[in-house]
């Protein structure tokens, strides 16, 4: 998955990406090297309620698309947030990560 989401940034700049577990969206033009949200397919009440494995795998995505964002030299570091987004009065939440870059400073 994660080579495809390579070959996505190098093609438009602009990618969305799915398997069993996740949606994995990439826009470059938001920022200059790029910004990348991944949302769990399974709604949860809570971080409790996904399967270890799954936690384990989602985990494990965010640390390679962080790789992603930070093979960029103009990239000091990344920042990610973690939430749940609820949906009107469902007790049910998607669960996302947000990876945005930050950029050293000029001298």
């Amino acid at each position: 998955m994660i080579e495809k989401l390579q070959q996505g940034i190098s093609k438009k700049g602009y990618g969305v990406l799915e398997n069993e577990l996740v949606y994995v969206f990439f826009n470059e033009y938001a920022k200059p090297s790029g910004q990348i949200s991944i949302v769990l397919k399974k709604k949860v009440k809570c971080m409790s309620g996904i399967p270890e494995d799954e936690r384990k795998e989602f985990f494990n995505l965010i640390d390679q698309c962080k790789e992603i964002l930070m093979a960029n030299p103009q990239v000091c570091g990344c920042e990610i947030q973690i939430g749940y987004q609820e949906k009107g009065r469902k007790r049910l939440k998607n669960v996302y990560a947000n990876l945005n870059p930050r950029y050293k400073k000029e001298a």
